[in-house]
């Protein structure tokens, strides 16, 4: 649901900058969280101090103890100056945390794991599975039922968080398993 920015509907919060678009899910925060989540994975820890200086107000500082805490700042500071409500803020954080969990199980993959394949879901009854590997990099998907005889389901080339490959020849057995290899 679409609900008016601060600045738009209550006279007594005067802002320089009167923003047009909806308050729908903080941008700012979501971005924010997602890279504090990231970085924290990343380094093995949140709980990073560091200071952050402006170039706006030369001498001003901040000191953070943790990356999650800098995420939350910057994300009220929205509420703050007027251009978001509380909910969009907390609504941005949420989806930050999503895009960060789907990136590290995405995208930030050790290269000793690869090639890697998951099962991403069904379309129209036909398993896809998201093929993850060395960038530039070709696979070939195979399936089986039995473990012994493998069949071709098909060839994808490695990209940046992964390529998806969809078994359209789903026999009428009810289990099917899948490998990958490198090519």
């Amino acid at each position: 649901m679409a609900i008016s920015r601060p600045t738009l509907i209550c006279p007594g919060i005067i802002s320089w900058w009167r923003p047009t678009s909806p308050s729908i899910r903080a941008a700012t925060a979501r971005s924010e969280k997602a890279g504090a989540q990231v970085l924290a994975w990343v380094w093995g820890t949140d709980a990073i101090t560091f200071t952050a200086t402006s170039d706006s107000l030369p001498g001003v500082t901040r000191t953070f103890h943790s990356l999650a805490a800098c995420a939350d700042e910057i994300g009220r500071s929205r509420v703050y100056g007027g251009i978001h409500f509380q909910s969009a803020n907390r609504d941005g954080k949420a989806s930050g945390l999503k895009i960060a969990d789907y990136v590290v199980a995405n995208c930030l993959l050790p290269v000793a794991a690869l090639p890697c394949l998951r099962f991403a879901g069904l379309a129209d009854g036909c398993p896809v599975l998201r093929v993850h590997g060395v960038i530039g990099r070709e696979y070939g998907v195979q399936a089986t039922t039995d473990f012994v005889t493998w069949s071709e389901v098909g060839t994808v080339t490695a990209a940046p968080g992964g390529v998806v490959c969809r078994d359209q020849s789903v026999p009428s057995s009810p289990h099917r398993f899948y490998r990958v290899a490198a090519r």
